[in-house]
Order: structure tokens, then sequence, then C-alpha cells
């Protein structure tokens, strides 16, 4: 059975996240930690270092995947961040993996490109050792639905 942030019982199990320094916190902190303190805003290597699954990947909102390392390198290969967010944070449960989706609001550059956009995200959790790391995200840009859903 699928846990989400809208059914979780009271007392159930609940995740650690690595920030919180091996601390058990409930799934609503996984979700405002998905949201308030991604490592991206920070720009913090150090906390991605052992935040990241050794097998972690990245889809980008062009299609081109990063791995692990290449996702690290980008600070130090000319990625910087004016502003960060994410906003509409959900998450749900499956056993030893999580996946959160989200809107991301960006607006930075990276090599003097501008890279500011808006981009639905789905982020990957998986729980290694007691621990939740992320272990992949897709991003794709937003477009708006196409006329024939009628939404």
């Amino acid at each position: 059975m699928t846990r989400t942030t809208e059914d979780t019982a009271v007392g159930a199990p609940v995740p650690v996240y690595p920030d919180l320094q091996g601390k058990v916190a409930p799934h609503t902190v996984l979700v405002e930690r998905t949201r308030r303190v991604m490592p991206e805003e920070r720009e913090d290597v150090a906390f991605l270092r052992e935040a990241l699954t050794d097998d972690f990947i990245a889809i980008g909102p062009l299609g081109f995947m990063l791995t692990r390392d290449q996702w690290l390198g980008r600070y130090e290969g000319g990625l910087s961040y004016d502003s960060f967010a994410l906003d509409e944070v959900a998450a749900r449960f499956y056993g030893g993996a999580a996946v959160a989706t989200c809107r991301q609001s960006q607006a930075g550059e990276f090599q003097g490109n501008d890279v500011t956009g808006e981009f639905r995200a789905t982020i990957i959790f998986a729980e290694q050792e007691g621990r939740w790391l992320l272990a992949g995200l897709h991003l794709s840009p937003i477009a708006g639905a196409p006329l024939f859903l009628n939404r």
C-alpha cells in the first residue's frame, strides 16, 4: 500500500532525512525539507555529496542525463542561482522508496547562459542505512496542457 502525505496515520513509521543528522521525523518533514532545504538553493556541494545515492541520476529539462559526479560538478562548472524555490510538493512512500513531485522555479545561469525557468520535478528518494537519500531527479519544462484536455 502506498502512503501519502495526506493519509499517513499518526504513529506510522516515518522517514529519516539526511540533514536531520539521523533523527526520526514525520513524513511532513520530508515534504518540507524537499521544499525549503533542497540543497540546490544553497549551492551546497558538501551536503549534496552526502545526500545523493552513489548511482544517482538526473534527467534535465531537455532530456540530458547527469551522473552523480556530473551533478556535483555543476557549480564548479559555472552554475549559480539567483533564486530557487520548490512549491506544490507532495510525497508518496513505497516501503524503502519515496517519490516527491513539485513545481520548481529558478533564476540563474550556467556558463553565462540563462537557466531561468519553471519545471515539474519528480524527485526519487531511497532509504539506505536508515537515511533517505536522493536517488534520482527528472525535470520537465512547464508548457501548459494541450487544448484537447479541456482543463
